[in-house]
C-alpha cells in the first residue's frame, strides 16, 4: 500500500478499493518474478491476507467503532485471486542429475553463507523429498527406527493435516540429522530437548525453540544459488538458476525413485500422497526407461 498509494500510503481504510487489492497481488507476483520470494510464499501470503481480512471484517461487525468497519467491501480478495499451486511436471521442476550434483558439492558454501540450519534443511530436502515447511518445522527428536533397525523420519504433513507420517531414510541422512542434533544441543544446553527445534531460526531465538521458516529458507537458498558459478546440465548446457528452488527437490526425489524402478504405488506412499494421479504428475517416463522397457 505504501508503494502504491503515494498520497495516504494506505493509512486511510475508507479510501482503499479493489484496485489496491490488485496492486498488492501484482506486487507479490513481481517479487516472485525477480526471485525475491518463492511461489509457495506468494500463495501463502495471499491466503493469509484474504483470511485475515475476512476475520477482521467479521470481528468489526460485532465491535462497533472498529476501524475495520470502514473498509469498503470492494477492498476484498476473491478465491480466484489466490494463485494455484503448480504441481505439474513442467521443464525445470525436476533438477537434472548433473545440476543436483553441483548443488550438493556446494552445500559447504551455503553453510558458510547462511548457517547450519539452512544447510541441513537443504540437504534434508534433497534427501527426503519432503515439503519445505515439513522440514523447517521438524522438532529436535524426530528420528525413529523400524523393526529392522533402519532409520525413519517422523514428520507432520501440514498441507493435509496428517501427523506421525513415517519415511525411511538412508543411514547417511540419519547421520546428518544426528550431527545437527548434537550441534543444537550444544548451542542451547539449558533448553529441554522436547522443546528444541531441529533447525532453529538464526535470529531472535535465545532458547532454540523457534524453528526456521520456509520463507527464510527460500530467501537464503535463492541468494546461495544466484551466487554460484554457472550451473551446467547434460551436454554442458547452462541451466536456468531460477528453476532451482526448494520445492524442486521434491520433484527430483520423485523422479529419482521413478528412474530407479520404484513401483508407482510405493512411490505414492513415499511422497505421502493419497492419489496416484498426483504422484504421477511429479515425474516423467524418461527416454532411458522407455528404451529399457522395450529391450526387456
Amino acid at each position: 500500500m505504501r508503494l502504491h498509494r503515494a498520497d495516504d500510503h494506505g493509512d486511510i481504510p475508507e479510501h482503499l478499493s479493489r484496485g489496491d487489492a490488485i496492486s498488492f497481488l501484482n506486487r507479490l507476483a513481481y517479487l516472485v518474478s525477480v526471485g525475491k520470494i518463492s511461489q509457495d510464499a506468494r500463495i501463502k501470503d495471499c491466503r493469509n491476507v484474504k483470511r485475515a481480512l475476512g476475520d477482521l471484517r467479521n470481528r468489526g461487525k460485532r465491535l462497533p467503532g472498529n476501524d475495520i468497519a470502514a473498509l469498503p467491501l470492494e477492498f476484498s480478495f476473491f478465491p480466484e485471486d489466490i494463485p494455484r499451486q503448480d504441481i505439474s511436471d513442467e521443464p525445470g521442476r525436476c533438477l537434472p542429475e548433473q545440476v543436483l550434483a553441483q548443488l550438493c558439492r556446494s552445500l559447504p558454501e551455503l553453510e558458510e553463507r547462511s548457517g547450519s540450519s539452512i544447510r541441513v534443511a537443504t540437504e534434508l530436502l534433497i534427501d527426503t523429498g519432503r515439503r519445505p515447511d515439513e522440514i523447517c518445522r521438524l522438532p529436535w527428536d524426530f528420528l525413529a527406527t523400524d523393526a529392522s533397525g533402519k532409520s525413519m523420519l517422523i514428520y507432520h504433513d501440514y498441507k493435509n493435516n496428517r501427523s506421525g507420517r513415517r519415511l525411511p531414510i538412508a543411514d547417511a541422512t540419519a547421520e546428518v540429522v544426528r550431527n545437527q542434533q548434537r550441534a543444537v544441543q550444544d548451542q542451547f544446553p539449558d533448553t529441554p530437548l522436547g522443546e528444541l527445534a531441529l533447525l532453529p531460526a538464526p535470529k531472535r531465538n535465545p532458547h532454540g525453540t523457534r524453528c526456521l521458516t520456509d520463507t527464510s529458507l527460500s530467501s537464503a537458498h535463492r541468494n546461495w544459488v544466484d551466487a554460484l558459478p554457472v550451473l551446467l546440465a547434460d551436454g554442458d548446457i547452462e541451466f536456468n538458476k531460477q528453476s532451482v528452488f526448494p520445492y524442486a527437490y521434491r520433484h527430483s526425489y520423485a523422479q529419482r525413485h521413478a528412474d530407479a524402478g520404484v513401483p508407482p504405488d510405493v512411490l505414492r506412499d513415499l511422497m505421502g500422497h493419497r492419489s496416484m494421479v498426483i504422484t504421477q504428475s511429479y515425474y516423467r517416463i524418461t527416454g532411458k526407461r522407455m528404451r529399457q522397457a522395450s529391450s526387456e
